[in-house]
């Protein structure tokens, strides 16, 4: 059975019609844009992302170029190992273990920051870091 559409009703559909595919044009050019957009500021976040971290790097790179680590702790004494003729003691008299100092070496070659701070906040991190005595 076909169905007979008066001149307004026709009119309607086709407006209608007109509608919907301006609606899905509309829809696919936001999408398109949003990903380009996304895209340029995911690629300025890694270079200043890369700059910064740098900028602010903190880990060693051979425990080669290590002579002394201090570990302190708030309610003890500070456990200091020193390095000299290429063994490590401590507290300068006990030998320290070379599986530990492995894994100090390890901790301070390979460590990552999961977030870096703007460059605002480094001023108090730095003073929160000389309040809890890990800085000097």
């Amino acid at each position: 059975m076909d169905t007979i559409f008066t001149e307004g009703e026709l009119t309607h559909h086709k407006y209608r019609d007109s509608i919907m595919r301006n609606i899905i044009i509309l829809g696919i050019l936001l999408l398109i844009l949003g990903g380009a957009a996304y895209t340029i500021k995911m690629k300025g976040d890694k270079k200043a992302q890369t700059l910064v971290a740098a900028d602010r790097g903190f880990t060693v790179k051979s425990m080669d170029d290590v002579r002394r680590v201090v570990i302190k702790h708030v309610k003890m004494p500070p456990f200091v190992f020193d390095k000299s003729n290429g063994e490590w003691t401590m507290d300068y008299k006990y030998k320290a273990d070379k599986y530990i100092m492995a894994n100090i070496g390890n901790a301070l070659t390979k460590m990552q920051l999961h977030d870096i701070p703007a460059k605002a906040a480094t001023n108090t991190i730095m003073q929160s870091l000389k309040l809890s005595f890990i800085l000097k």
